[in-house]
């Protein structure tokens, strides 16, 4: 779901709305803290949903609500005062000029570069997954994404596996040239290209087994 309204901002050729940059400017000026995109949506009856993708500076970083990298955060100033949801909806109801007596807003934040990388590996997928098979002969269901997390899996037989780990260099390269692609603020870097190598049996004991009927 993170990803489909990341993907659907990331297409409006970053265009901000006046109200936009006037809540972007409320939120640094106020707290310090770095929105890169905003996106407001309607839930079930008078649900409201906020979710906002911030820059991680030396004015703000992020908690982990729960354990993926893409999940909730909770927003800690330098202070070490924690921004609380009422204090961020404050703003937003100013700037946006919004009624919030006629609906309860959910607060949702991520940290925007991470879900970026998050978003490119899985539009680079099909490419990689293209090129595994044309470079091997391998079926491509043998390269898997994964749910929330930057990394592509190689899922391969005894055989296989030390004749693919022996390109990885190469492999890697090739991930980066595909994740650039879709990285359109230039945040992506070398040090963001995560491969791992399993044959088929140790992908069943690291307790991965499940995406391949993810990603078949």
């Amino acid at each position: 779901m993170v990803n489909s309204i990341l993907e659907s901002k990331l297409k409006c050729n970053n265009y901000y709305s006046e109200q936009e940059e006037l809540y972007k400017k409320y939120m640094k000026d106020r707290y310090g803290v770095s929105i890169q995109m905003i996106c407001f949506s309607k839930g079930y009856g008078q649900q409201r949903f906020l979710h906002l993708w911030i820059n991680e500076d030396e004015n703000a970083w992020m908690q982990d609500r729960y354990a993926s990298p893409e999940s909730q955060k909770t927003l800690i100033l330098k202070s070490g005062k924690i921004l609380t949801e009422q204090e961020i909806v404050e703003g937003f109801v100013q700037c946006f000029s919004y009624n919030d007596r006629l609906a309860e807003i959910f607060i949702f934040i991520y940290d925007f570069r991470t879900s970026l990388v998050i978003y490119s590996y899985g539009q680079a997928l099909k490419g990689m997954r293209a090129y595994f098979s044309a470079t091997y002969g391998l079926e491509s269901r043998y390269l898997l994404g994964t749910t929330g997390y930057p990394e592509f899996i190689f899922d391969l037989s005894t055989k296989e596996l030390p004749v693919v780990l022996k390109d990885r260099e190469t492999l890697e390269k090739k991930c980066y040239e595909f994740l650039k692609e879709y990285d359109d603020y230039d945040v992506i870097t070398p040090e963001d290209v995560h491969l791992r190598f399993f044959d088929h049996e140790e992908l069943t004991k690291a307790g991965l087994g499940y995406l391949r009927w993810i990603y078949r």
